[in-house]
């Protein structure tokens, strides 16, 4: 009957917080702001996210850019201590060393996505009437020098890099335009798109300790009957 009980809660507890609300958040900072033209030091912008509950268990960024040439773009985004590459000069590769050419960007970049942005002409993009590359597109996630960015370098600083933390603070998004060319660089706006799980539940946590004190007292049980 014990094992009946402990079992039906331990059960229902764990369907409980499987069955958890998820909690959605959508943050948009409007900046147009002016990036350095031909400046690795780049412009930073940082945002303030406040209200949420939970930790990270998905991310994506909205990005909108206005540049002369996407490959001209380092981008990356920073928080609680974690990185990750959201453009790393797109399209570079030992055969064009020059990257892609699109003048600007209004996307979303998500884990999720079906392909990489840094190689976005290889897969049918769709661009808006200014020829800026639209669409969703996994981070670039090269963690490695514009310079030596290309076809060999695998992405490893992707948006999840975040997950299983608060997503209150402060955030941190870099953005430099490597190449002057004596036309300027916007930042238009940047976004997150955040999902959190909720914390474990009480009920979970003390069901669980009590699964466990009883399962540890069967098997203390049956070993003693073994001697």
């Amino acid at each position: 009957m014990i094992k009946a009980v402990v079992t039906a809660l331990f059960t229902a507890a764990m369907v409980a917080t499987a069955l958890g609300q998820t909690n959605a958040y959508v943050f948009s900072f409007a900046v147009d702001g002016a990036v350095p033209d031909g400046n690795s030091s780049g412009m930073i912008n940082q945002q303030t996210v406040a209200g949420t509950q939970g930790a990270i268990s998905d991310l994506n960024v909205n990005i909108s850019l206005d540049v002369p040439r996407n490959a001209d773009l380092y981008a990356y985004l920073t928080f609680d201590g974690q990185f990750s590459v959201l453009l790393n000069c797109v399209g570079m590769a030992s055969t064009n060393p020059f990257g892609y050419g699109a003048p600007g960007l209004n996307i979303t970049l998500d884990d999720r996505a079906a392909n990489n942005v840094h190689w976005y002409e290889q897969f049918s993009p769709t661009f808006d009437a200014s020829g800026r590359l639209l669409g969703t597109w996994q981070p670039d996630g090269r963690a490695v020098d514009p310079g030596s960015v290309n076809e060999t370098v695998n992405p490893t600083a992707l948006l999840n890099q975040f997950n299983d933390r608060p997503a209150n603070g402060t955030w941190t998004l870099f953005v430099a335009d490597l190449s002057s060319d004596g036309e300027p660089t916007v930042l238009v706006n940047w976004g997150l798109q955040i999902t959190t799980v909720p914390e474990p539940e009480p009920l979970l946590l003390v069901v669980s300790g009590a699964f466990l004190l009883w399962r540890f007292r069967q098997i203390r049980l049956r070993n003693s009957g073994r001697e």
